[in-house]
């Protein structure tokens, strides 16, 4: 687009073909800095994952005798997920168990897997 300009402005006298393109190319620059500042900050506070991401989880690892305590989701990067999960089980199963369950598809790379064990309650007589 700048070439373009550059020959409207050599052959056809459109002098004011080169700020125009100065001031797009600006605003294009603008509009990279604000979104990789966006990023970054999201990145450096810890931004909380999103909410689909959080109720896969959840439904990856909670059932009838597994109840998640805590599950904190994070970002390290763009579309990059760590998390730490603490899990109540009737029945406690080693962490990598819990690991294996999330699907490998949502970007999780660092999971830390936090096996609580529960009372069983005592049946009422």
């Amino acid at each position: 687009m700048t070439i373009f300009a550059l020959l409207a402005v050599k052959y056809a006298g459109l002098i004011w073909m080169d700020p125009v393109m100065g001031l797009i190319g600006a605003y294009l620059v603008s509009r990279w800095f604000i979104g990789l500042i966006t990023n970054s900050g999201h990145v450096l506070l810890d931004k909380e994952g999103p909410q689909n991401l959080r109720s896969s989880v959840r439904e990856a690892l909670e059932n009838e005798d597994d109840r998640i305590q805590d599950l904190h989701l994070w970002s390290i990067g763009p579309g990059i997920w760590a998390a730490i999960v603490s899990i109540a089980p009737r029945r406690p199963l080693p962490p990598d168990a819990y690991k294996q369950k999330i699907p490998k598809d949502l970007g999780l790379v660092h999971v830390t897997i936090e096996v609580n064990e529960t009372r069983e309650e005592p049946s009422s007589p």
